[in-house]
């Protein structure tokens, strides 16, 4: 019931987003995003969110939920990775259920400790969303 409060309102403007580009467009990557959210998106929530979606008919290529910890831009992840790890593996079983959309990182920059974690959970069905910061300094530092 929590899970349908928090975010029902959010699936259904997705699904008449959704379908408005389905109007538009015949081909389009629809990315569902969560991870603006204050608290964490539990690995039931994401259930409840794919499977809402999937009912409604919504063929999203990714899902960027949010995780424990805090993914600031530009820094590594800060937190506990352990306790991050575990939570990766039941949102990677969620993924696995539907098996049709990419788990999507945003604020996905310098996450050095979170990556190899993502790769064991996700293995390529991953998108990492990235402010482009490592890319910035990188050219800044370019002799």
């Amino acid at each position: 019931m929590r899970a349908a409060v928090k975010y029902g309102r959010a699936i259904a403007h997705s699904a008449s987003m959704y379908n408005r580009l389905c109007t538009l467009k015949d081909s389009f990557d629809f990315e569902v995003s969560v991870d603006e959210t204050d608290a964490p998106t539990s690995a039931l929530e994401h259930y409840f969110i794919a499977n809402e979606l999937t009912r409604a008919g919504v063929r999203f290529t990714s899902l960027a939920p949010r995780f424990i910890g805090s993914f600031e831009k530009g820094v590594d992840y800060i937190g506990d990775v352990a306790a991050l790890d575990a939570e990766l593996a039941r949102h990677a079983a969620v993924t696995r259920h539907f098996g049709t959309y990419k788990i999507s990182l945003h604020s996905g920059s310098d996450k050095f400790s979170v990556y190899p974690l993502l790769v064991k959970h996700w293995g390529s069905r991953l998108h990492i969303k990235t402010a482009g910061t490592s890319y910035l300094e990188a050219l800044r530092t370019w002799p």
